[in-house]
């Protein structure tokens, strides 16, 4: 839902028509961007606003409370969802389905 705001948000406020969400470790290629990213995120945000959020970053990667998403919002022409890169077809936060080109322009 917080996701979703701040795209609406981008959109009325900053007159952005279209929008797209990266998010590190999205999709199944870490050539797109790599989940290590989340700390350097974290390291731009800093310690002091991810503590206020309650939000914590393990050695791992692995952001706690569980649901908590980190990216950033892009403007676009494009249509496009992490989720086209990823083949995991049971996910529960499918947005868009497996897109056999969009995994070749990455991974090449």
């Amino acid at each position: 839902a917080a996701r979703l705001a701040v795209e609406n948000d981008l959109k009325t406020q900053c007159r952005v028509a279209k929008v797209i969400s990266l998010a590190p470790g999205s999709g199944e290629t870490e050539q797109l961007w790599s989940i290590t990213a989340l700390g350097d995120l974290f390291a731009l945000v800093g310690g002091d606003f991810t503590a206020r959020l309650g939000v914590e970053l393990t050695p791992e990667y692995l952001m706690l409370p569980a649901k908590t998403v980190c990216g950033i919002f892009v403007e676009s022409e494009h249509d496009f969802q992490s989720c086209m890169l990823c083949r995991k077809e049971n996910c529960t936060g499918r947005r868009a389905a497996f897109d056999q080109s969009a995994w070749n322009v990455v991974n090449h």
